[in-house]
Protein backbone atom coordinates (compact mmCIF):
# COMPACT_ATOMS: atom_id res chain seq x y z
CA UNK A 1 0.00 0.00 0.00
CA UNK A 2 0.98 3.66 -0.26
CA UNK A 3 2.77 5.31 2.68
CA UNK A 4 3.20 9.10 2.87
CA UNK A 5 6.17 10.65 4.67
CA UNK A 6 7.03 14.33 5.02
CA UNK A 7 8.57 16.89 7.33
CA UNK A 8 5.71 17.88 9.63
CA UNK A 9 6.79 21.40 10.72
CA UNK A 10 8.33 24.48 9.18
CA UNK A 11 9.34 27.51 11.19
CA UNK A 12 9.86 30.56 9.00
CA UNK A 13 11.05 32.66 11.94
CA UNK A 14 10.77 36.42 12.04
CA UNK A 15 10.30 37.99 8.61
CA UNK A 16 9.78 41.42 7.07
CA UNK A 17 6.33 42.62 6.10
CA UNK A 18 5.76 42.56 2.33
CA UNK A 19 8.47 40.01 1.54
CA UNK A 20 7.39 36.54 0.45
CA UNK A 21 8.97 33.70 2.40
CA UNK A 22 9.57 30.38 0.64
CA UNK A 23 10.50 26.97 1.95
CA UNK A 24 10.47 23.52 0.38
CA UNK A 25 9.64 20.21 2.01
CA UNK A 26 9.89 16.75 0.47
CA UNK A 27 6.92 14.45 0.17
CA UNK A 28 7.94 10.80 -0.08
CA UNK A 29 6.10 7.60 -0.90
CA UNK A 30 7.62 4.90 1.32
CA UNK A 31 5.00 2.37 0.30
CA UNK A 32 4.78 -0.33 -2.34
CA UNK A 33 2.00 1.13 -4.49
CA UNK A 34 1.28 4.55 -5.99
CA UNK A 35 0.54 7.35 -3.52
CA UNK A 36 -2.24 9.61 -4.77
CA UNK A 37 -2.56 12.95 -3.02
CA UNK A 38 -5.92 14.29 -4.14
CA UNK A 39 -5.79 17.62 -2.32
CA UNK A 40 -3.06 19.85 -0.85
CA UNK A 41 -4.52 22.91 0.81
CA UNK A 42 -3.62 25.56 3.39
CA UNK A 43 -6.10 26.84 5.96
CA UNK A 44 -4.75 30.39 5.49
CA UNK A 45 -4.92 32.48 2.29
CA UNK A 46 -1.46 33.91 3.10
CA UNK A 47 0.11 30.44 2.82
CA UNK A 48 0.36 29.03 -0.72
CA UNK A 49 1.59 25.66 -2.01
CA UNK A 50 3.19 24.87 -5.36
CA UNK A 51 1.02 21.77 -5.84
CA UNK A 52 -2.68 21.11 -5.35
CA UNK A 53 -2.42 17.34 -5.99
CA UNK A 54 0.21 14.75 -6.96
CA UNK A 55 0.82 11.06 -7.65
CA UNK A 56 4.06 9.42 -6.49
CA UNK A 57 5.32 6.00 -7.51
CA UNK A 58 6.88 3.81 -4.77
CA UNK A 59 10.12 5.35 -3.51
CA UNK A 60 9.55 8.68 -5.26
CA UNK A 61 10.18 12.02 -3.53
CA UNK A 62 8.82 15.35 -4.78
CA UNK A 63 9.35 18.90 -3.53
CA UNK A 64 6.44 20.92 -2.19
CA UNK A 65 7.20 24.64 -2.14
CA UNK A 66 5.39 26.59 0.55
CA UNK A 67 5.17 30.36 0.25
CA UNK A 68 4.08 32.67 3.03
CA UNK A 69 2.92 36.16 2.12
CA UNK A 70 2.83 38.31 5.27
CA UNK A 71 0.16 41.02 5.02
CA UNK A 72 0.39 42.44 8.55
CA UNK A 73 2.55 42.23 11.63
CA UNK A 74 0.57 39.36 13.15
CA UNK A 75 1.94 35.86 13.60
CA UNK A 76 0.91 33.30 11.01
CA UNK A 77 0.17 29.90 12.50
CA UNK A 78 -1.40 27.76 9.81
CA UNK A 79 -1.47 24.19 8.63
CA UNK A 80 -1.43 22.45 5.27
CA UNK A 81 -3.75 19.52 4.76
CA UNK A 82 -2.87 16.64 2.44
CA UNK A 83 -5.57 14.13 1.53
CA UNK A 84 -4.20 10.87 0.13
CA UNK A 85 -4.81 7.16 -0.33
CA UNK A 86 -2.38 6.25 2.49
CA UNK A 87 -4.42 3.75 4.55
CA UNK A 88 -3.24 4.96 7.98
CA UNK A 89 -2.48 8.63 7.21
CA UNK A 90 -5.11 9.59 4.64
CA UNK A 91 -5.29 13.06 6.20
CA UNK A 92 -1.83 14.41 6.99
Amino acid sequence: SADIELEPKINFGKQYLGLNIDSTILIENRGFSNLTISNIQSNDARVLTSLSSATLIPGQKIPLKISVIPTDEMSINSSIKLISNDPDEALF
